[in-house]
């Protein structure tokens, strides 16, 4: 029994469980050999390029030369004078009159063209110049307005310390008015400056008692810190650092204690206690000067 040629047709066939191309399908010098996701873009379009090069326009209206009156038409197309009017026979018309009329009438229309598109030229160059002065009228007030607008807030709020007397001054905007100073300011820094120095000089005083003038003093102190040569000063049991005599700053661990944090200021530069801080500064009150 003979099958139908639909049914001869079937044959089994193997499916994947994927539906990605093989990658055995590509070989390795292939861009598409490692797969890579990609991203929907949208296809770029491109204008079409413009073949040829058009001319520079011409100015036919150009200074100095008005194309539009009837001198420059008369001049430019004149009329036909009596001489160049075709007469016709009195009596039997002229074979060439008909092509005379023909001519005469196509020489007419030329004139009235020339005007005509002259006429319609000159009106378009005036409204291009007129809106092209317009817009350049409103560029310019634009412009003007943002050149002396006012100060916006934010640029006033941000800017450096200027002071207005300079600012005028470089912006070239009339004479500088200078503030005069208040002699009440002027004598508080005066006295403020003075008071500065004479602690200065207190200090300087205090701390000279304990300054190194003479070679005796510099060896003293020489011996004190590093010792003798017989009796040299070692630092701790191994010798290696100078924190291993007792004397070491403290540490992240000791400064961020609570207790610690309340009775010691660090901000003098040493490591000092809250009360030793207000002692000194009494004492310093009561003496007149800096210990």
């Amino acid at each position: 029994m003979a099958l139908p040629h639909a049914m001869r047709s079937l044959r089994p066939s193997s499916r994947c469980f994927s539906t990605s191309t093989r990658l055995a399908n590509y070989p390795p010098e292939s861009p598409r050999f490692i797969g890579v996701p990609t991203t929907l873009q949208t296809p770029q379009e491109r204008a079409a390029p413009i073949k040829g090069v058009l001319p520079v326009p011409r100015n036919i209206f150009p200074r100095g030369h008005n194309k539009t009156s009837p001198e420059y038409l008369a001049l430019t197309a004149p009329e036909p004078t009596s001489a160049d009017t075709p007469t016709p026979a009195p009596k039997r018309q002229s074979p060439d009159a008909a092509r005379l009329k023909w001519k005469a009438d196509m020489a007419a229309l030329r004139r009235r063209n020339l005007a005509e598109g002259l006429n319609e030229l000159a009106s378009r160059k005036n409204a291009a110049d007129v809106g092209r002065r317009q817009r350049s009228a409103e560029n310019r007030a634009w412009r003007e307005k943002r050149l002396h607008a006012r100060e916006r807030t934010a640029d006033r709020l941000t800017r450096p310390s200027v002071s207005e007397a300079l600012i005028a001054y470089l912006e070239h905007k009339g004479p500088v008015a200078v503030k005069k100073a208040d002699p009440a300011n002027v004598e508080r820094q005066r006295r403020r400056e003075e008071l500065d120095r004479m602690n200065s000089l207190h200090a300087l005083y205090m701390h000279a008692a304990e300054f190194i003038t003479t070679e005796k003093e510099l060896g003293e102190a020489l011996d004190k810190a590093f010792g003798s040569d017989e009796d040299p000063v070692t630092w701790g049991a191994d010798g290696h650092s100078i924190w291993d005599t007792g004397n070491k700053p403290d540490g992240i661990e000791e400064m961020l204690r609570p207790e610690m944090r309340a009775n010691i200021d660090y901000s003098s530069g040493a490591a000092e206690t809250t009360t030793q801080k207000r002692m000194r500064q009494l004492v310093e009150e009561l003496t007149g000067g800096r210990m």
